[in-house]
């Protein structure tokens, strides 16, 4: 599932390395490289907001690996969530 979730933003990140822009604010011979957080959840077990703090945690786990990457992290249900499941 994650290599699903997680090919597009690849997909671009390669195509932005690919570019080769110059970013004059690093070494010469730098270029403008992107990391990209995804994140996904079951369905119905999560809404729009935990979606998105997610990704954004996953954003910033890329960049402290090293940035130029993309990160995915699964939204878990949250305990009252995996009850009304079981119902």
């Amino acid at each position: 599932m994650r290599k699903r979730r997680c090919s597009r933003a690849e997909r671009l990140r390669g195509t932005i390395e690919a570019l080769a822009i110059p970013h004059h604010g690093l070494v010469e011979g730098g270029v403008v490289t992107a990391s990209f957080g995804v994140s996904a959840a079951p369905r119905g077990m999560a809404d729009l907001e935990d979606l998105v703090r997610a990704a954004d945690a996953a954003l910033y786990d890329a960049k402290r690996g090293g940035r130029n990457a993309v990160s995915f992290v699964t939204v878990a249900p949250s305990a009252a969530e995996y009850e009304l499941l079981a119902g």
